[in-house]
C-alpha cells in the first residue's frame, strides 16, 4: 500500500473570515392588496334615481303638526266636526304639514262649489222648459186659467200668510212653472167655481155631494164613494 504522508490530504474547507458579512438578501416586495368583493362605493345618486336627503333638505322639512288648526274656508262654507277628523286622521297618516293640510281642503272645496254651480245650472234650465211648457198649456187666456189655480189655493190655505207662504215656495222651487202642477190647481179652482162653495158648504138647494163627486166632478157616480 502506498504511503501517504500529509502533503496528499485532501485540504481542510477554508474558514468564512468571521468580519466579512454574509451577502445582503434582497428584500421581499409587498404583496398585492386582495381584490375586492363588492364594487366601491361611488360618489352621486343612488342607482333607483333618488336624491339622498342631507341635513339641510331635513332641516326645511315642514313639521307634521300634533293638532290641526282649523283650515280657512270661504264665505258661507262650513266644515263638520265630524268631518274634520276624517280630514285630520287622513292628513296625518300621509304626514302632511298645516300647509298641505289647507291645499287638500282647497280642492275639496274648489269641487263642491263646481257641483253646486251644475246643480244650479240644471235647475235653472228645467224651471224655464216648464215654463215654455204651462205658457204653451195655459192657451191664449192665461190670466184666467192663473186666476183658477190662484182660487184653489185660496181655498186651500185660507190663512192668508200661509197661502204667502206656499205661493214662496212654489216660486223658489221653480213649481210654480210646472205644467202638471199649474193643471192640477187649475181643475180644483174650476171644480170649486162651479159648485160655488161657501166655507166648504154647498149652496142652498145643492144636492149633497160626497167627497169623490166634489174632486173629480166629471166621474161617474159611484154609490160606494164616501
Amino acid at each position: 500500500m502506498p504511503d501517504t504522508s500529509l502533503m496528499d490530504a485532501p485540504p481542510a474547507p477554508a474558514v468564512p473570515d468571521v468580519a466579512t458579512p454574509p451577502p445582503a438578501t434582497p428584500p421581499i416586495s409587498d404583496p398585492k392588496p386582495p381584490a375586492p368583493t363588492t364594487e366601491p362605493v361611488k360618489d352621486g345618486p343612488p342607482a333607483d334615481g333618488s336624491k339622498p336627503a342631507d341635513d339641510s333638505q331635513k332641516a326645511n322639512t315642514p313639521a307634521v303638526p300634533e293638532v290641526y288648526a282649523d283650515p280657512k274656508l270661504p264665505e258661507g262654507f262650513t266644515l263638520k266636526p265630524e268631518i274634520k277628523a276624517e280630514f285630520d286622521a287622513l292628513a296625518k297618516s300621509l304626514s302632511l304639514s298645516q300647509e298641505a293640510y289647507q291645499k287638500v281642503i282647497d280642492v275639496q272645496i274648489k269641487h263642491q262649489e263646481n257641483e253646486v254651480k251644475a246643480a244650479e245650472q240644471w235647475r235653472a234650465d228645467r224651471n224655464a222648459k216648464w215654463a215654455e211648457e204651462s205658457k204653451k198649456e195655459l192657451g191664449p187666456n192665461p190670466d184666467e186659467t192663473l186666476r183658477f189655480a190662484a182660487k184653489a189655493i185660496d181655498r186651500v190655505f185660507p190663512d192668508p200668510k200661509d197661502a204667502a207662504a206656499f205661493r214662496n215656495e212654489l216660486a223658489a222651487s221653480g213649481l210654480g212653472n210646472w205644467n202638471l202642477m199649474l193643471r192640477a190647481f187649475t181643475y180644483f179652482g174650476k171644480a170649486i167655481s162651479e159648485d160655488r162653495y161657501v166655507d166648504g158648504k154647498p149652496a142652498p138647494g145643492a144636492p149633497d155631494k160626497t167627497l169623490a163627486q166634489r174632486m173629480y166632478p166629471n166621474q161617474p157616480s159611484n154609490p160606494n164613494a164616501f
